[in-house]
């Protein structure tokens, strides 16, 4: 089974890795050796510094890392000189209320 860690820094009970040597022991701790590791860091500009956990933990082969923002506090400039060449943005709209109730009904039996 591969290990899926998720850390939503909005949530309170993530407080505690309010520093980017807090979050990488915190993930740290966490990682399955020999499995493939998914860490996932929802508004993760929300840690002071934390690119420079993202990348120590990217270095590492068995660590898959994803992160999303959606406030835009970083614009695509910051990010791209963040993690240069090391990311794959995916932009992501939200459904209107009309279109989820339209996949939904469709969806339907």
């Amino acid at each position: 089974m591969q290990q899926i860690i998720v850390l939503n820094f909005e949530e309170a009970e993530y407080a505690k890795t309010n520093t980017w040597e807090l979050l990488y022991e915190y993930v740290e701790k966490r990682l399955q050796a020999g499995k493939m590791n998914y860490v996932f860091f929802d508004e993760v500009q929300n840690v002071p510094d934390f690119q420079r956990a993202d990348d120590a933990l990217y270095l590492k082969k068995n660590v898959e890392l994803y992160l999303s923002e959606s406030n835009s506090r970083l614009g695509i400039v910051e990010w791209a000189t963040m993690f240069r060449g090391r990311y794959i943005e995916l932009n992501m709209l939200l459904l209107s209320f009309r279109k989820y109730v339209s996949a939904y009904r469709s969806k339907r039996p």
